[in-house]
């Protein structure tokens, strides 16, 4: 499963990784929303573009996730990413 980015005001500036173990097009999106935020710069505007509904609902409840127990969040599909 590939992961990939590219920044729109520099197409020089790009990142593409392979996603092993348990391949799916969720792990693959938000791995690549992760890469992005992982190298942006401190406090940089950042829009990121997916029409995937289980990455931007993942992303919507980060937060609320983070205050779950260790036992609930391992229960939770693709928490680990």
């Amino acid at each position: 499963m590939g992961v990939a980015w590219i920044c729109a005001n520099n197409e020089n500036l790009t990142f593409s990784v392979s996603a092993v173990l348990w391949p799916s097009s969720i792990k693959a999106e938000m791995l690549a929303c992760f890469a992005a935020l992982i190298v942006a710069p401190v406090k940089v505007k950042i829009t990121i573009f997916t029409d995937s509904a289980a990455t931007i609902a993942g992303m919507v409840k980060l937060k609320e996730m983070m205050q779950l127990s260790v036992r609930k969040r391992e229960k939770i599909p693709n928490f680990l990413i």
